[in-house]
């Protein structure tokens, strides 16, 4: 977790790819507040890997934003997938999706775009500029239908678009934030 401008900035990974792939690299398990993503399981005595205990899709996708937005830790919906479905009075939740920042590279982010768009949060496209065909479908797909602000190659460093446009992003957010809290404050005086 960091912090910015007093605030606290999570990261999280929502992917179709293996979970425990994703959480074998060590800045992702240092940086990141959880990672969901697919699962494989096996016999607990020959730990052979027999099936698919988990399989991400773009529905699931969308339902690992709600965890997110109630607060609710990968960790404990693994063992109780039904905890999303509690009621959270708006107020209430952890992480409002206005707050959210989704970065997304594929046909399956397309409902969480919409979800994040819809709720006022910001929403970037990521494909690769090398291939004239993923190239074409974010167009079509992600820019055109205005599901995204912009699409970017997949790189974020501070000289790179799309790393310094999440970057004044994060800091956007946290600058509303901070003024919504002061007139919260100022309310209650």
């Amino acid at each position: 977790m960091k912090k910015f401008k007093n605030i606290e900035i999570e990261f999280f990974v929502v992917s179709g790819g293996l979970r425990e792939i994703i959480q074998g690299n060590s800045f992702i398990r240092k940086e990141f507040s959880g990672v969901y993503g697919c699962e494989l399981a096996g016999d607990e005595e020959s730990s052979v890997l027999k099936y698919v205990k988990r399989c991400v899709t773009f529905t699931e996708k969308t339902r690992f934003l709600f965890e997110i937005n109630k607060g609710l830790a990968p960790s404990r919906t693994r063992r109780n997938p039904y905890l999303v479905n509690r009621d959270v009075p708006q107020l209430k939740r952890r992480v409002p999706f206005k707050n959210l920042i989704y970065v997304g590279d594929g046909l399956t982010d397309i409902p969480c775009f919409s979800l994040v768009k819809y709720f006022g949060g910001t929403t970037f496209g990521v494909f690769n500029p090398g291939d004239e065909g993923k190239a074409k479908r974010a167009l079509v797909e992600f820019l055109i239908p205005s599901r995204v602000i912009s699409v970017h190659a997949p790189k974020y460093g501070r000289k790179d678009d799309l790393g310094a446009l999440i970057r004044a992003a994060v800091a956007t957010q946290c600058s509303r934030i901070k003024l919504e809290r002061q007139e919260t404050e100022g309310r209650s005086r």
